[in-house]
């Protein structure tokens, strides 16, 4: 592991708090998954608003500016993280009848970064578990953690020409050929995509790069996920839209994308009545059967809420 950190800088008094919580969305009979095909639509399939404590006890850790979350199938757990900095280890059952969740753990990560989004790393040490990645923005690295939140070191997230992690990143995921892939909030200074100017761009640390054009006018990338197939999903938000069409999934596959690393990807739209105007979505993970999760960072809200979205995604023949 390399960069000059080893433990990311203080914010504050740390916490320990472990807590158990039982939440339930829609009862719905489990997604039908393709394997294969092209994404053609998403559904929101349940929603639940999220308590502000967690545990049964009064000084349970808050939940708070929720910006992460990754699938980790060997514990069957999904983890979230915090800008605070709270990590937090999910159960969720999608069996028959309604489904519960359940939060197993819930802890701090050493230093308490600016954590914007968590993915799984394959274990450092054969034989032994696997280590988180956490995205930190302030810090513009990325730092491994163990699922105990002990920092066990840091690299810089990658650089490239005309980008600026300052004007915001929150999307760090693990593709199955390339590596870690970072990409940031707003298209990168000059970028050109397919379709023209003000393209997203997307970064590995192997040195790939590749652009994407935007859904619309001011858009952001504000999580991601990639299947075992090397497949990218990204959330995308256009903030000026109407609230039927500020939620886009945009699926691509770096392999298709041309010689010049330009890529296209439909948009697809992203609705529901459980979204608010104000909701802020900022964490996607998916399992392989097609069972897909989102969830809110309620930082800004006048009302704070944590939002939990339970998504099928539509494939394809």
């Amino acid at each position: 592991m390399t960069g000059a950190q080893r433990t990311p800088p203080s914010r504050g008094a740390g916490w320990l708090a472990c807590g158990l919580l039982a939440l339930a969305l829609a009862a719905v009979p489990a997604p039908a998954w393709a394997a294969g095909g092209s994404l053609e639509a998403v559904a929101v399939q349940g929603a639940q608003v999220l308590p502000a404590r967690l545990g049964l006890a009064p000084g349970g850790p808050r939940l708070r500016e929720v910006s992460g979350l990754a699938w980790d199938a060997p514990r069957g757990l999904w983890w979230t993280v915090s800008d605070r900095g709270l990590l937090v280890g999910w159960q969720v059952d999608f069996g028959p009848g309604r489904p519960q969740a359940q939060a197993r753990v819930a802890l701090p990560l050493e230093g308490q970064p600016n954590a914007e989004s968590v993915e799984m790393l394959p274990a450092a040490e054969a034989g032994s578990p696997a280590d988180l990645a956490v995205l930190d923005e302030a810090g513009a690295r990325w730092w491994r953690f163990d699922v105990q939140g002990r920092a066990l070191g840091s690299t810089p997230l990658p650089a490239a020409a005309g980008l600026d992690y300052r004007r915001g990143v929150e999307a760090l995921v693990r593709h199955s050929q390339r590596g870690l892939v970072v990409v940031p909030q707003r298209p990168a200074k000059g970028a050109v995509a397919a379709g023209g100017p003000g393209g997203h761009t997307l970064v590995a640390e192997d040195g790939g790069r590749w652009t994407l054009a935007a859904a619309g006018r001011g858009a952001s990338i504000k999580a991601a996920h990639a299947d075992a197939g090397g497949r990218l999903l990204l959330l995308e938000k256009v903030a000026d839209a109407p609230l039927e069409r500020r939620w886009w999934l945009r699926e691509l596959d770096l392999a298709a994308c041309d010689r010049q690393g330009r890529c296209e990807a439909p948009a697809i739209p992203l609705a529901s009545p459980a979204l608010a105007e104000d909701d802020n979505l900022e964490g996607l993970a998916c399992r392989d059967d097609g069972h897909c999760l989102a969830v809110s960072d309620d930082g800004r809200l006048p009302q704070p809420r944590t939002l939990l979205l339970w998504l099928q995604l539509r494939r394809g023949r």
